[in-house]
């Protein structure tokens, strides 16, 4: 059981990963506030799924740290 929490974690640590990356400060500073601006309006359509990959890593984080660690 532990390694299908592993593989929850894993799943959906991939997209927040993602998104945290095109929402970085640093693509603000480095790209100016147009390109950032259009990236958040990429990011725009998938905000519940979003939403949901990061509910999904705390849940599967938070289970498995106190279940298996």
């Amino acid at each position: 059981m532990a390694d299908v929490w592993l593989c929850l974690i894993v799943l959906s640590a991939v997209p927040t990963a993602a998104a945290s990356l095109l929402l970085n400060p640093v693509v603000f500073l480095v790209l100016g506030p147009d390109a950032w601006r259009e990236n958040v309006a990429r990011l725009q359509p998938y905000r519940w799924w979003l939403g949901a990959a990061i509910v999904a890593l705390c849940l599967s984080t938070t289970v498995y740290a106190t279940t298996y660690a």
